[in-house]
C-alpha cells in the first residue's frame, strides 16, 4: 500500500477529474475538490461519484465528493491559526463562520457554497481548482486566500483512517 508522499500526489498535479474519476463524474459545472481527495485517497464516505452518474456498471472504486462527508470522517479537526511547515492531513478553507462546535471536542463545517478542502503535507496544500479545472499545488497561505473578498478560516485534521493512498493512473478496484 503507497503512502502519502508528496511525489504520490504530484502525480496528479494538471490532471482533469475526467482523468481522475474514471466514473464518468466529471462535469464543469460541479465542485470536485472534495472528489479529487477522495479519489486520491480512495475514501468513499457519504454521496460518491458513482452514485451521481447511476451507472450500472461501476468502473473504479467510488469517491466522496462532498466537503461535509470529509470533514465528518477527519480526525482531530481544529482550526489553524498560523500555516504550518510540517505535518500531513486535510485542509479545509471557508468563512469562520462555517465552522461550528457540536460537541466538547466535535466540529462540523456547514453546507455552504464556498467551502474546500485539500490534501495537506509540510506546507503545501494539493487540490482540484474548480476555476481552473485541474489539480494543483500551492503554499498554505496561498491556499487561505482561496475565497477572495470573505475572510477565510483554516481548519486542519489528520487523515482519515481510511485513507488509501493511491498514485495517478494505479488502479486497485
Amino acid at each position: 500500500m503507497p503512502t502519502l508522499s508528496a511525489n504520490l500526489l504530484d502525480s496528479y498535479l494538471g490532471m482533469h477529474i475526467g482523468d481522475v474519476c474514471l466514473n464518468q463524474f466529471d462535469g464543469n459545472e460541479f465542485n470536485h475538490c472534495a472528489h479529487f481527495v477522495g479519489h486520491a485517497l480512495r475514501i468513499s464516505n457519504g454521496k460518491t461519484c458513482y452514485r451521481m452518474v447511476h451507472s450500472s456498471r461501476r468502473i473504479m472504486d467510488p469517491a466522496t465528493i462532498l466537503v461535509n462527508d470529509l470533514f465528518d470522517v477527519t480526525p482531530d479537526t481544529h482550526e489553524l491559526l498560523e500555516c504550518p511547515t510540517t505535518g500531513q492531513g486535510l485542509i479545509f478553507v471557508s468563512a469562520p463562520t462555517s465552522f461550528e462546535q457540536i460537541g466538547s471536542n466535535i466540529h462540523r463545517i456547514r453546507s455552504v457554497r464556498k467551502r474546500h478542502v485539500g490534501i495537506y503535507m509540510g506546507g503545501t496544500t494539493w487540490h482540484y481548482s474548480n476555476a481552473r479545472r485541474k489539480v494543483v499545488s500551492q503554499t498554505t497561505s496561498s491556499f487561505l486566500d482561496h475565497y477572495r473578498g470573505q475572510t477565510n478560516a483554516l481548519w486542519i485534521g489528520d487523515l482519515p483512517s481510511m485513507a488509501r493512498p493511491i498514485p495517478y493512473g494505479v488502479s486497485m478496484s
